[in-house]
């Protein structure tokens, strides 16, 4: 049973060092996951960044253009010169952030492609205002081509723009379901570890507690009688020996009775050992019903007891305490009609007559002997008060 337990106990310790490992696995999957979100969210924020900045670029070189044909005047070709110096470096940005994006090419072909049409034609008017003066420039500017080609990116950049704002909502709500999931996971295992472990520690538990039940009896059954559940001459020595190492206090009197039963074997001989054990049981139960509950009362082995009696108070109680055992067992009626049975009783006290456990068992054997030997007295004087014949 003790290397089952321990298996059991094992098992407790697999589980728990299961769920520890779970919880770590989906503790790095989270830690693993959301590192990812912050990357895709990040370069997205940042292809957005590039997208705005490519079309801001582009307006100011619209903006440029328009203030040059109107004025003349170079000065307010300043931003175009700025926008033209920034243009590359945007449409590299772009490049870079998308090259791990190939199913968004042709969106971002388009892009490019219009962004270098709007520069082309910028340059085209830009030049026909210093050559050909205003009028020839507004005409240009008229026919609505750079127009379209501007609406046009930013129809362009703003689709694009809902594309990364979708990836990154996107990306939130798997982070969040990741989270779901690994939440429930954990419960789930969590709920069964802690299902299992319970039920290992109750079967571990119920066979502590059956061991400890079965080494309770055994216990009990090394210091008891198995028939009729006294103490046996073990406990009853034990009992002696710690009664009497110490020392009476004074004033203080130790009694031990031993009871033979008369007429037993005729009991036994007759009716057969099943109405010998009943009969043993019951001069048992009627000895129990005149002690007192600190008395000791034992079995000893076959028909003989022994009585225990801790703080006798006169020497006058001896002989009423003997007077009591020999009616009680006077009053059982025999089976089946067969002779009456008696005790013969001996009585050593401590530390009147002896000095040791020993000598109180051996003197206590001697008188019973002496009382089988002689007449029955009927008030029970048995003992140091008795003449023994």
């Amino acid at each position: 049973m003790m290397w089952r337990t321990d298996m059991k106990w094992a098992g407790v310790m697999v589980l728990l060092t299961a769920l520890v490992i779970g919880a770590l696995v989906l503790s790095y999957r989270e830690q693993a996951e959301g590192d990812l979100r912050v990357q895709a969210r990040d370069a997205s924020e940042q292809r957005i960044s590039s997208l705005k900045t490519l079309l801001s670029i582009m307006q100011d070189i619209e903006s440029g253009q328009r203030g040059f044909v109107i004025t003349g005047l170079d000065e307010y070709l300043e931003p175009y010169d700025a926008a033209l110096l920034r243009l590359a470096g945007a449409i590299g940005s772009l490049r870079q952030g998308y090259a791990g994006q190939p199913h968004l090419r042709l969106e971002m072909a388009a892009i490019y492609r219009l962004a270098d049409q709007k520069k082309e034609r910028a340059a085209s008017v830009i030049a026909v205002r210093r050559t050909q003066g205003f009028e020839a420039a507004r005409e240009m500017m008229l026919d609505r081509v750079g127009k379209r080609i501007m609406d046009a990116l930013r129809s362009e950049i703003a689709f694009m723009t809902s594309i990364e704002h979708t990836h990154v909502l996107k990306s939130e709500q798997d982070y969040a379901a990741t989270l779901i999931q690994s939440r429930r996971a954990f419960l789930f295992l969590s709920a069964v570890t802690f299902v299992s472990m319970g039920i290992l520690l109750w079967l571990a538990a119920r066979e502590m507690r059956a061991s400890q039940q079965a080494n309770a009896r055994l216990s009990y059954l090394a210091d008891h009688d198995p028939l009729t559940g006294l103490a046996n001459r073990r406990f009853l020595h034990g009992t002696l020996e710690q009664a009497l190492s110490a020392g009476p206090l004074p004033g203080q009197r130790h009694g031990l009775f031993i009871l033979d039963l008369d007429g037993f074997k005729a009991v036994n001989d007759q009716l057969g050992h099943e109405a010998g054990d009943r009969l043993l049981v019951e001069v048992a139960d009627r000895l129990k019903a005149v002690t007192r509950a600190s008395d000791v009362l034992a079995r000893l082995g076959g028909d003989e007891f022994a009585l225990f009696m801790p703080d006798l108070s006169f020497q006058s109680e001896d002989q009423e305490i003997t007077a009591r055992l020999r009616c009680a067992i006077a009053l059982i009626d025999p089976p089946h009609h067969a002779a009456r049975i008696s005790a013969s009783i001996g009585l050593a006290v401590f530390p009147d007559e002896v000095r040791s456990s020993s000598e109180l068992l051996r003197l206590a054997d001697e008188r019973m002997y002496q009382d089988k030997r002689g007449a029955k007295n009927p008030l029970g004087q048995t003992g140091p008060q008795r003449a023994v014949s």
